[in-house]
């Protein structure tokens, strides 16, 4: 690194800011607009969030991340460390997105160890976990994986550094003094570049599923006319960097590998994006200061896409169909000559091929359609001009549209098929409340009752329920009871879970309120006895570690909670949001449910007993796992 910073040490960069004392913490969501969530939510928790603009993940000069949840007291404390970023399995927004601090960070505080999150569910405990083009990006940058810090549990830093994005997604655009380090930089780690220059290069989605329909005959139509052709995907990240650095003119078929440019600073060659998405100039303001020329090329008959599970349309995940009298002309306003031997017949058939292998990949990967997916598929199929096809592509699509219409099922009242919600009744929720409510709806149904804590009439143990017969254990359209997740395993079909959270603290003060109190202290009733119930019992039950002793509930068990939720559950209700948990519950079993109403309350006010701080510390301390169970949550509802 030492050449480097010799190189661009006469070069500022400006704008780099040190805090005191911020803590950060694994993202919430990252890149979860195209679901419905936020862009960003995660990493650090800035002081006055609101004043902040440089320090925060900007998009076309203006913040999109919102301010992370806080949590209490984190145990992790690190001294000094640099924030990176994010990390994403996307390789395009992890260079578009979260490169454009790294080379400042590097030369500017190269003491400091870098710091990065993620999403807890990725499971990326270690670099070695991350997305092997992740190291490789870090690798560009001179960074170690010695100097990597991921940031998997919140975590207070003493002095956290950060440097302004030299670049954002949609502008502004890099300025000249950072594509001169870029510059530098680049020299220092090709040292030479190849002898022999790429007069042209077409950089392919052909390999890809999301790509132009009959892009592998463009590819040999191509290299008929003396076009490299390469498929990123299938060279080290280093090997692409040096195609481009020779290349006198890069067509792209338009998709991440635009990205890469971002890596580097001047480019000396005319650049060309097929647009796969109409009027999509992607990476427009980071591209046009790096090259000699550029141009967007849209000759789009039409995108054949699907309708995500969060009702948008899949449109980063369709087939691109070009006009098949455009193609050519649009090679040639691109400086390639494909005309000598094009065949259209050939490309017809090319074309065809690949819609219906792009149909079949469609039925592989259900879970990422929504509802309306195969007819807007069909639709979209018929408007690209390929009526001729919507019959072949509907057969194919069979499959898939069964498997949409068994989840369109699963939100139906009640009837054959639909699943058994299984109500995870956990003390002191007002479990008994959402329970009642239920009951109403689907009276003339079955309910079942199992517990094996306490008393309740009418309710089987759980012993008694597995011994009930297959049939039997089917037909419930409710069970509920004080069992923890992995029950679905007793009752055959499909199932559903739903439970009610309450902040932790509440609910260990009416927990001893009603046991009348018992003891001298609430203190010692849950310290001295070791209470389970009183020890991160949310979490216990939904992650299905019930049997966990006292004092034992690790992150693990949170993570684990967290991934069932987000898997199995249909509802996460919040105990004093009635109005919102019932409407939430009755979208999620697709009935109308009357208001919850508190059954088991305590009359002389469960909430009345307020413990002393350093007590509510403790507990605090204790069930933090639960706390940020709830802060999660609740936060959502």
């Amino acid at each position: 690194m030492g050449a480097i910073v010799a190189a661009v040490s006469t070069l500022a960069f400006p704008g780099g800011q040190s805090f005191r004392d911020v803590v950060v913490v694994p993202y919430a969501a990252l890149l979860d607009k195209w679901q419905d969530g936020e862009f960003h939510q995660g990493g650090p928790i800035w002081p006055e969030w609101d004043q902040q603009i440089a320090a925060r993940h900007c998009r076309g000069g203006l913040p999109v991340d919102v301010r992370p949840i806080a949590p209490e007291d984190p145990e992790r404390y690190v001294e000094a460390l640099a924030w990176g970023g994010g990390i994403d399995p996307q390789f395009g927004h992890q260079v578009a997105e979260f490169s454009a601090r790294l080379l400042a960070t590097t030369l500017t505080r190269p003491e400091l160890p870098i710091a990065f999150s993620s999403k807890p569910e990725r499971g990326w405990r270690t670099i070695y976990d991350t997305p092997p083009f992740f190291e490789a990006i870090l690798h560009w940058f001179g960074i170690p994986p010695e100097r990597v810090h991921l940031v998997n549990e919140p975590t207070r830093v003493g002095e956290l550094y950060v440097a302004p994005q030299a670049e954002q997604l949609d502008g502004p655009g890099p300025s000249a003094a950072y594509l001169d380090a870029l510059d530098a930089m680049a020299t220092a780690r090709l040292h030479e570049l190849p002898t022999a220059r790429i007069p042209a290069l077409y950089v392919s989605r052909a390999g890809m599923t999301a790509r132009f329909a009959g892009e592998a005959y463009l590819e040999q139509r191509l290299e008929a006319a003396g076009v490299r052709v390469m498929r990123p995907e299938s060279l080290p990240l280093i090997e692409q960097i040096r195609a481009y650095r020779a290349a006198d003119l890069i067509i792209f078929a338009d998709g991440s590998a635009v990205h890469v440019l971002q890596l580097l600073g001047h480019i000396d060659a005319e650049v060309g994006v097929i647009v796969r998405r109409s009027g999509t100039h992607i990476a427009e303001p980071n591209l046009e200061p790096r090259v000699r020329s550029l141009a967007y090329e849209d000759a789009t008959a039409g995108l054949i896409c699907g309708i995500l599970p969060s009702g948008r349309r899949a449109t980063h995940l369709g087939l691109s169909v070009l006009r098949d009298d455009e193609i050519v002309d649009m090679f040639a306003r691109l400086g390639v000559d494909i005309g000598s031997g094009w065949s259209e017949s050939a490309f017809t058939e090319a074309r065809d091929e690949d819609v219906l292998a792009w149909a079949d990949a469609q039925v592989a990967q259900p879970e990422q359609h929504g509802q309306g997916s195969v007819e807007q598929i069909l639709d979209r199929t018929g408007q690209a001009g390929l009526g001729y096809l919507v019959d072949a592509m509907n057969g194919r699509l069979e499959p898939l549209s069964a498997y949409l219409a068994m989840i369109t099922g699963k939100r139906a009242p009640r009837g054959e098929g639909e699943p058994t919600t299984l109500y995870i009744h956990i003390p002191r929720t007002a479990g008994s409340a959402v329970r009642k409510s239920i009951e109403q709806v689907i009276e003339d149904r079955d309910v079942c009752m199992v517990y094996d804590h306490r008393e309740v009439d009418g309710a089987f143990s759980l012993d008694e329920f597995a011994a009930l017969p297959e049939e039997q254990r089917a037909a419930y359209a409710l069970v509920a009871g004080d069992f923890g997740y992995g029950f679905h395993r007793l009752v055959p079909g499909p199932t559903r879970y739903v439970v009610t959270l309450r902040h932790p603290i509440g609910r260990i003060i009416s927990l001893y309120r009603a046991a009348g109190m018992p003891g001298p202290s609430i203190e010692s009733w849950v310290f001295d006895d070791e209470r389970l119930e009183a020890d991160n019992h949310m979490v216990r039950m939904i992650s299905g570690w019930t049997d966990v002793p006292f004092g034992g509930c690790t992150q693990g068990m949170l993570d684990e909670a967290i991934a069932n939720i987000e898997a199995d559950f249909d509802a996460v209700l919040i105990r004093g949001s009635a109005a919102r948990s019932a409407a939430v519950l009755g979208k999620a079993m697709g009935v109308t449910l009357p208001p919850f109403e508190t059954v088991n309350a305590d009359p002389a006010g469960e909430d009345s007993y307020d413990p002393p701080k350093a007590l509510r510390k403790r507990l605090r301390q204790l069930n933090k796992r639960d706390v940020a169970l709830f802060k999660r949550y609740s936060e959502a509802l």
